[in-house]
């Protein structure tokens, strides 16, 4: 197999690591490391919450202060592609039978095994029911 040299240089290729991304925070927001981490519909990062129209980005990796700044003043790491172990809802707790499925956020820490008639976003999917809570990815 031969290569091919242009300029008789290496190329310095940028990269970046999979599971960590850098997210513009949303305004007036505190984010908190260790809690879900979505994208609302404008696309800046916030805690996960009861609402429709959120994306599921996974969990901050700090805690940003974005009071009294714009959208996309600061910005937010966010780790993906991980597992994360969340709580469980005591009302419309996600079961064995979801398994492979996914489950809805209920609130920043918080997952749940339905929409509840539709006025929650899609979390991850579920990969283990156990008694310290929900694992997803």
């Amino acid at each position: 197999m031969s290569s091919i040299l242009l300029n008789g240089q290496d190329r310095q290729t940028p990269r970046r690591d999979l599971g960590l991304i850098r997210v513009p925070v949303k305004a007036n927001v505190i984010v908190l490391a260790g809690f879900i981490a979505v994208a609302g519909s404008t696309g800046f990062a916030e805690q996960g919450k009861t609402a429709t129209g959120l994306t599921y980005l996974g969990v901050f990796d700090e805690s940003i202060d974005n009071t009294g700044g714009a959208d996309g003043d600061v910005f937010v790491i966010v780790r993906t592609h991980q597992a994360f172990l969340l709580d469980n809802a005591s009302a419309d707790a996600v079961t064995q039978a979801l398994v492979g499925k996914k489950c809805y956020i209920t609130d920043a820490q918080t997952v749940s095994a339905t929409s509840a008639t539709n006025t929650k976003s899609e979390a991850g999917v579920v990969l283990e029911v156990n008694e310290h809570g929900v694992w997803i990815a």
